[in-house]
């Protein structure tokens, strides 16, 4: 299973939403998920969009990327 998480992480202080997302892409590791922070694999089975935001700098996939991604991959 691969799941897309729409986080981009940062380095330094940045609050609960980033000590979240690294807790959850390390859970998923451990449950033998892979997971990915882009839509670059056409195999994707879940698509997490973590902050709707599109400047947001610790957002990696906006909605339109995952729109693209469902109607042309």
């Amino acid at each position: 299973m691969k799941i897309a998480v729409g986080m981009r992480f940062v380095e330094g202080p940045w609050g609960g939403g980033m000590q979240f997302g690294k807790a959850l892409a390390n859970h998923f590791r451990e449950q033998g998920i892979d997971v990915l922070f882009d839509l670059h694999d056409p195999d994707i089975d879940i698509i997490l969009l973590t902050d709707p935001r599109r400047a947001s700098r610790s957002s990696s996939i906006t909605d339109a990327d995952i729109a693209y991604y469902l109607t042309n991959i």
